[in-house]
C-alpha cells in the first residue's frame, strides 16, 4: 500500500475524490484551533501531550434555560440545574470543572435560581454521579451476567463455565401469567365523547364541559390554555385570578352521549345546580327543545 503524506494539499486531494464518489454523500473536515477541537457538546484541548475536556456551547448560545419561576412542577425546575451540573462532572477534567461549575450557577442565578437552590441540586448531582458511577464500573468489572431464556441445553451448558468470571441468568417467557392476562385489551377510559368535569384543587369550583372527542385530547387542550394564558379560557382564569391549581388527574366524563343535544342539556344542567369556574351561564333550552332529543 502507498503510504501518502498528511500535508494539507494531499489530503485535500483525498476529501475531494472521496466527495466524488457519491453525488449524495459529502464530507466535511474540521480541524483544531489553538490545540482545540469540538466534538458533539465536548471542547477537547491538546496541551503538549495531554488532552483536556470541558463543555462546549456554541457561539450563539445565550445560556436560556427553564425560568425558575415558570409554571412546571418542582421536579422539572430541580431536574434542570442537576442535568446541567451533571454534565459538567461527567465531561470535564479536573483543571476546568470549577470553572463550568461557577458559570452554570452564574446562568442559573440570573434566571431567579437562588442560591440555596442550586447549592442543593450541585449536591444531588454529585451523590448521584459517583454513586451511579461506581455502580456501573462494578457492574461491568465484578457481575458480568448475561440473561437468556430458559433452555436446558443452556443451564447444562453454563455449569461447565468458570463461576468467578461470568455468570447466567434465565428468564421464562412462556410464563401463566402472560398465557392467562392480556394487559393490552384493558378498557381505555375516557375516550367517550360526552359531559365533564375537571375539579379545582384548592376550591369546591369544578369546570363543566362537553365534548365530542376523547377526554385526553380535550384536557390537552384545557392545559394549553393555562400554559399560554389565554384570556377566554375560564380553566386559566380560575388559576390567574384566584392563584388555585387545577386537579387535572380527577377530571373525568360523568355523562356519555354521542349526541350533541344531549351532551349540550346535561352540561347545562350542570352548570345550573352545582359550584362551576365556568364563564358562559347555563344554557335556559326551550322544551320542543328538549323533547326532540
Amino acid at each position: 500500500m502507498t503510504q501518502f503524506s498528511l500535508s494539507w494539499g494531499s489530503f485535500k486531494d483525498f476529501i475531494s475524490k472521496l466527495n466524488k464518489l457519491a453525488h449524495n454523500i459529502k464530507f466535511k473536515v474540521e480541524w483544531k484551533v489553538d490545540g482545540k477541537i469540538a466534538f458533539l457538546d465536548i471542547l477537547v484541548t491538546r496541551c503538549s501531550d495531554q488532552l483536556s475536556f470541558t463543555v462546549y456551547r456554541k457561539p450563539i448560545h445565550t445560556g436560556s434555560y427553564l425560568d425558575f419561576f415558570s409554571y412546571h412542577q418542582d421536579k422539572i425546575i430541580y431536574s434542570v440545574a442537576t442535568g446541567l451540573f451533571m454534565r459538567a462532572l461527567g465531561i470535564c477534567s479536573p483543571q476546568h470543572l470549577d470553572t463550568e461549575l461557577y458559570l452554570v450557577h452564574l446562568q442559573l442565578s440570573e434566571l431567579g435560581y437562588p442560591d440555596w437552590f442550586l447549592s442543593k441540586a450541585l449536591s444531588k448531582a454529585i451523590l448521584s454521579f459517583y454513586k451511579n458511577h461506581n455502580t456501573t464500573n462494578k457492574y461491568i468489572w465484578d457481575n458480568k451476567c448475561i440473561t437468556l431464556s430458559y433452555n436446558e441445553y443452556i443451564n447444562t451448558a453454563s455449569k461447565l463455565l468458570p463461576k468467578d468470571q461470568i455468570k447466567f441468568t434465565f428468564n421464562y417467557p412462556n410464563s401463566l401469567f402472560k398465557k392467562v392476562v392480556n394487559v393490552h385489551k384493558r378498557t381505555k377510559v375516557n375516550k367517550n365523547p360526552g359531559v365533564y368535569k375537571i375539579p379545582c384543587q384548592d376550591c369546591e369550583d369544578v369546570y363543566w364541559g362537553q365534548t365530542g372527542r376523547d377526554l385526553n385530547t380535550r384536557i390537552k387542550e384545557h392545559k394549553n390554555s393555562v400554559k399560554y394564558a389565554q384570556e377566554n379560557s375560564a380553566v386559566f382564569l380560575h388559576t390567574y385570578q384566584k392563584d388555585h391549581r387545577i386537579d387535572w388527574d380527577n377530571s373525568a366524563i360523568l355523562f356519555k352521549s354521542h349526541c350533541s343535544f344531549r351532551r349540550k342539556i346535561v352540561e347545562s344542567s350542570f352548570i345550573k345546580h352545582f359550584p362551576n369556574l365556568n364563564i358562559c351561564i347555563y344554557i335556559i333550552l326551550p322544551p320542543a327543545y328538549v323533547l326532540i332529543c
